[in-house]
């Protein structure tokens, strides 16, 4: 099997990622097969490569072979708990003995997990220790949601469904949501304190994300989400999330 990559991209903080370092190519492959679809996945073949990469990304979880050519996870465990006592990290490996689980929670270790156990065993442990699990944070975040926030995102998915809307007005939005455009605007800022600009300009975004995994460029969805150019939906995008669309693809991979 042909070996991962690392991925150069923008240093960034992924709050919903995690660094897996293993030395085996099989194993990464693996792994990343688990969580990649909820998950931002960075992985390094080596202790002193995953030591770097967690340097230049800090994910908040890391799972970490004991067995590396260069660094033993029990190292790297203690030396980034040193400085990153908040961090949770795992040790993996195929020896499941006592002696090598007590070495790992002496070295500060969150959790050890053995190679044998079943994939979803393995995403479940992880899952359960991850501080941002984006299944709660997408649990949460429905439940906090305003019923005006749904019924903003149905109308504007409505909006831009017909291929004669390049961009949704104030107007537009008003129309489907059976209110007057002053009405709109009142309740927008009384309930969220948003304008119809910001609403619009989030929803747009969130949007542009999903088409950029379905395979469309810069330049078809700036022309489709309504963006006065491909530049001008790069310069918000990385606004918003502090990479480029370019490098945003780069992170899911």
């Amino acid at each position: 099997m042909k070996q991962t990559k690392l991925t150069e991209v923008e240093a960034v903080t992924d709050l919903n990622s995690i660094l897996f370092i293993d030395d085996e190519p099989d194993t990464l492959a693996r792994l990343k097969s688990i969580f990649e679809s909820h998950y931002i996945c960075h992985i390094a073949n080596t202790g002193k490569k995953g030591l770097a990469l967690f340097n230049k990304r800090q994910p908040p979880l890391v799972v970490c072979d004991v067995n590396l050519p260069d660094i033993s996870g029990f190292q790297i465990c203690r030396e980034l708990k040193t400085t990153k006592p908040h961090l949770c990290l795992i040790l993996l490996s195929a020896y499941n003995d006592k002696e090598s689980r007590l070495e790992g929670l002496e070295a500060f270790a969150d959790s050890y997990i053995d190679k044998s156990l079943s994939d979803k065993e393995i995403y479940l442990r992880v899952r359960n220790l991850h501080p941002n699990s984006p299944e709660l944070a997408n649990t949460d975040e429905d439940s906090q949601r305003s019923s005006l926030e749904k019924e903003l995102n149905h109308a504007f998915t409505t909006i831009y469904s017909s291929s004669t809307n390049t961009s949704a007005t104030l107007e537009d939005l008003a129309l489907q949501l059976a209110l007057s455009p002053r009405t709109l605007q009142r309740k927008l800022k009384e309930e969220s304190g948003l304008s119809f600009t910001q609403h619009h300009l989030n929803y747009r975004l969130k949007e542009s994300q999903k088409r950029l995994q379905q395979g469309y460029s810069s330049t078809d969805i700036s022309e489709m989400l309504g963006f006065s150019s491909p530049s001008h939906f790069s310069y918000c995008f990385k606004k918003q999330y502090g990479m480029t669309p370019s490098a945003y693809l780069h992170s899911i991979k």
